[in-house]
């Protein structure tokens, strides 16, 4: 169907296992909507007589007032000016009142779902689409160009000209290599929500010639596959890199990921290994997690004495590492190569016991600090620990 058809239609041990995954989600979680925004969505009143939506935001934002959205069909249709519009109101993730309801209605579900895909300029490219039928077009294949059009804040009068032009010369104008693998890139990508996090990924893999190039192997391009490249690109095109590029990710699956890999990257350097023939030639995850692990404990053996002069104690006080044996401790009992990491003149390696009262049981967990500035954590086995298990550790930090 094209967008001219579309316009009027309506197990596992680690946590690698993607065999039970759902669809595919965004690498990066969607944030939720503000409580300010939650407020504006009880705030709307549907026009019965014209088709336009009502948002009262006279008390919530008084420097906007009473907005007016018109309806889809003046939209369309309507020859005025398109109006400034409020960038960050995400109005198809708002709360489904009968006002909004009635005035998504005459919209067709593929464009308010491409609208939600990113994290501003809803209103705005929905009315931009509904009048100019190239938008609607680009919409359709590819999204992301048009979101970086609304975000350029250019007048109606410049983007109605650049609609003019080849589409090479229009991602020329948004910063972008004015190439047809430019066009590719975007036309292959397959997003579920573009975050802050994501965009930035493609504008890295758009501007590296050899990243953009590369990308070009597959026939489509998820936020796996985006930010493999964008933080990977020495794995782009070995036969990890393919297979991960295929697999749906539930977001901390994703993280996890990302932090396995750059915790494999550094080892594989310390042990003055190649990363792209070491870590590409593997087909899993979880071969590589096996692998790191490997490498972790084979380095204990062979650093550490037969006899060691003392024991890691650790309780739920923070306690600094300072001797190489205890940073040969730590890294053997968390599974992670902190002594490939830390420099023990210059940076804090902490690590204290946090309780679970649930649980009742203790979690080891580990903090590198360089200048006062957390550079990672990790628990037992390797694993990224929770935003409460970090929250814990700052109060214990406080004076």
């Amino acid at each position: 169907m094209n967008a001219s058809q579309k316009r009027n239609s309506n197990t596992a041990a680690s946590i690698f296992d993607f065999s039970s995954a759902p669809a595919q989600k965004s690498l990066y979680p969607r944030q939720p909507l503000s409580p300010k925004q939650r407020l504006l969505a009880r705030q709307t009143l549907f026009d019965e007589m014209d088709g336009s939506l009502w948002v009262d935001a006279r008390e919530i934002a008084p420097e906007i007032g009473a907005q007016r959205i018109p309806s889809w069909d003046e939209m369309m249709l309507g020859k005025d000016p398109i109006p400034s519009y409020p960038h960050d109101w995400r109005i198809f993730e708002w709360s489904h009142t009968s006002a909004l309801q009635k005035w998504r209605k005459p919209i067709p579900q593929w464009i308010q779902q491409s609208c939600a895909l990113f994290p501003s300029h809803q209103i705005e490219m929905l009315h931009y689409v509904g009048k100019y039928p190239q938008l609607l077009e680009l919409l359709d294949h590819a999204p992301v160009l048009v979101w970086r059009l609304m975000q350029a804040q250019l007048s109606e009068n410049d983007i109605h000209q650049l609609l003019s032009q080849k589409q090479t010369h229009l991602a020329a104008q948004l910063g972008w290599p004015a190439q047809k693998e430019t066009l590719s890139l975007l036309r292959k990508l397959r997003l579920r929500f573009v975050s802050p996090e994501v965009a930035e990924s493609i504008d890295t893999c758009i501007l590296d010639p050899e990243r953009r190039h590369q990308l070009q192997q597959l026939p489509r391009i998820n936020s796996m596959a985006l930010t493999l490249a964008a933080r990977f690109p020495n794995l782009i095109g070995t036969p990890l890199h393919q297979t991960l590029a295929q697999l749906p990710c539930r977001p901390m699956q994703c993280q996890a990921m990302i932090a396995l890999l750059e915790d494999a990257t550094t080892l594989t350097e310390y042990l003055h290994l190649n990363p792209t023939q070491t870590l590409g030639q593997f087909r899993y995850l979880t071969d590589i997690e096996t692998q790191y692990r490997d490498w972790v404990f084979q380095q204990f053996a062979e650093k550490m004495p037969q006899k060691m002069s003392s024991s890691l104690t650790l309780s739920t006080q923070p306690l600094q590492i300072q001797t190489p044996e205890q940073l040969m401790q730590i890294s053997q009992l968390t599974a992670h190569a902190w002594f490939a990491e830390v420099n023990l003149q210059t940076d804090k390696l902490i690590a204290w016991k946090i309780p679970s009262p649930e649980e009742k049981t203790e979690t080891l967990i580990a903090a590198h600090y360089q200048n006062q500035t957390l550079i990672k954590a990790r628990t037992e086995n390797n694993q990224l620990p929770t935003a409460q298990q970090l929250s814990q550790f700052a109060l214990l930090q406080r004076p």
